[in-house]
């Protein structure tokens, strides 16, 4: 699985939050954006099972960048930084549908959290779904049925 982080170049919260990511241990690629024009054209050749998005909007124009990519954003889990509380920054933030929201001034322990669980989530799933090709079932319960 690959972490595909976009923040804007010499963003100090985006050199902290990648630090961060960096890290972390897990098995695939942090790549880093910083344009979004680049980053777009990468969602393009993403499947869901392959990537997590972690996005730091510095600032509302940031934002709006990423709205204009909002539908190569639908089939990924999304991490969301935006730049403050204002009811219409957040309104924004929630059209693009992320996993978690937080602000800029965060330590970005909290998304380390998150990313974690969203990977280890990622990883049972894809576990499950080999096992079920390999043995041509599903979920199935071998117990003894009480």
């Amino acid at each position: 699985m690959d972490i595909l982080l976009y923040t804007t170049k010499g963003n100090r919260a985006g050199m902290h939050l990648r630090r961060v990511i960096e890290s972390l241990v897990f098995e695939g690629n942090t790549e880093v954006y910083d344009a979004i024009e680049p980053f777009g054209i990468r969602l393009g050749q993403t499947l869901y099972e392959e990537a997590v998005a972690v996005l730091l909007a510095g600032n509302r124009e940031e934002l709006l960048k990423i709205l204009t990519i909002g539908d190569l954003l639908n089939d990924i889990p999304i991490i969301l930084i935006i730049p403050d509380q204002d009811e219409d920054t957040i309104h924004k933030a929630h059209a693009l549908r992320p996993r978690f929201l937080t602000q800029t001034n965060s330590d970005f322990k909290d998304v380390a959290a998150v990313l974690k669980k969203v990977i280890a989530n990622k990883h049972s799933k894809q576990f499950i779904e080999r096992r079920n090709k390999t043995y041509g079932g599903t979920n199935q319960s071998h117990g003894s049925g009480s």
